[in-house]
């Protein structure tokens, strides 16, 4: 218990609260220094405060200011944020990036069932770099690909038709999330990214390569300018 101007500070022990309690005017039996002698402010509800690890104090006035914990992701919430992504309100007019990525790919799906997904919806000739991660071994997508796209408005396009999408390969469904390929962006940087990449060394199956197209039609990548090392393998 410490001393302030208005009378004593209850420290709430464990925890980072105080409650301030105001003396009694009387003494003797009633004094603040015994039980019968504290009693908490009636006149406002309790104040709390948070001590910081340099000694500070930051007030909240009352109790419904102080910090609360974390609220669960509702399915509410869920369909929220999907309605929102659909309607693209946030979507910036001068945005001028074309690389994306596609999220939550079922174990089932290859590069082949991925590409006949997108021209089924219509974006043959639209896109002209697609590359699904695998495992080399196992031949398993980590769940997850990367599609650059010919322009900013056909990004934009992609984007509201596949987020929020529920496609099937097997008996596997799974909603789609779209979002932006942060380190690499454009064709270009994918061509130089890749093509000195392990990914391209002769012992790893198409399957796990990265494609490049013209016009809807698959052309060669282009050559290394170095050496190629052999991959680690992946299981």
């Amino acid at each position: 218990m410490a001393m302030n101007t208005h009378g004593f500070d209850l420290i709430v022990k464990n925890t980072f609260y105080t409650v301030p309690i105001e003396e009694e005017e009387d003494s003797g039996p009633g004094s603040p220094m015994s039980p019968g002698g504290l009693r908490r402010q009636e006149s406002s509800p309790a104040m709390f405060g948070r001590r910081c690890s340099k000694g500070n104090k930051v007030e909240f006035p009352y109790m419904e200011d102080a910090p609360k914990p974390a609220r669960r992701i509702s399915t509410e919430d869920i369909l929220s944020s999907t309605t929102a992504s659909q309607s693209m309100e946030w979507w910036d007019v001068d945005e001028h990036r074309t690389s994306v990525m596609i999220k939550n790919l079922p174990q089932s799906c290859t590069i082949e069932h991925l590409q006949k997904l997108l021209d089924d919806a219509g974006f043959s000739g639209s896109y002209d770099f697609l590359y699904l991660p695998m495992k080399f071994i196992s031949k398993l997508p980590f769940g997850y690909a990367f599609v650059n796209l010919v322009n900013p408005e056909v990004t934009r396009e992609f984007w509201v038709h596949f987020d929020g999408y529920t496609c099937c390969f097997g008996d596997e469904p799974s909603c789609l999330a779209m979002s932006w390929s942060t380190d690499i962006q454009g064709l270009d940087e994918h061509v130089a990214r890749y093509r000195n990449s392990p990914v391209m060394h002769p012992s790893v199956s198409a399957l796990c390569k990265p494609l490049l197209f013209k016009d809807g039609k698959q052309i060669p990548f282009p050559p290394p300018t170095q050496a190629i090392k052999a991959p680690k393998c992946r299981a």
